[in-house]
Formats: structure tokens, sequence, C-alpha cells
């Protein structure tokens, strides 16, 4: 007899708690297992990302501080008339 089969004839509901544990160590357990095999590399396609090491972006970025230049200009003459 060993000491398992003594702790749940002591108490029987230790019994539906070891059942509880095996079910949720399963559930955790089996998708963990199942689930990287699914998920290869040779699933994936590289990432489709535009090279803008040459500067493309700099015409939109003087374009946008122009832009903000322009409003904060704008806002400030908007001011000076309030007062």
């Amino acid at each position: 007899m060993s000491a398992f089969d003594i702790t749940v004839k002591q108490n029987p509901s230790m019994n539906l708690k070891y059942r509880i544990l095996i079910v949720v160590l399963i559930a955790c357990l089996v998708p963990a297992l199942i689930t990287p095999p699914l998920y290869s590399q040779e699933d994936f396609l590289p990432a489709l990302v535009k090279d803008i090491s040459d500067r493309a972006y700099e015409p939109a970025v003087i374009k946008l501080l122009d832009g903000a230049k322009e409003f904060i200009n704008a806002r400030k003459k908007l001011a000076e008339k309030e007062k």
C-alpha cells in the first residue's frame, strides 16, 4: 500500500482534486505541444518593407513640417486678434 492510497482513502475529496489537477495539466500541455509544429518557419512569408534608406521620406517630412509651421503661425494670428 502506497502513501497515495492512504491519502485518498482518508480524504475522498483529494481524489477529485487530483483528477482536476490532471485535467488542467492536460488542457494546458496538449495545446503547448501541438501548436509549435503547426507554426513552422516554412509557413511564414518575409516581411514586405519599403527601403527608406535613400531618404525617400525626406520630402514628406519637409511638407509636414511646413504645414505645421503654417498652422502655428495661423493660430498665433488668431490669438493676437482675440486680444
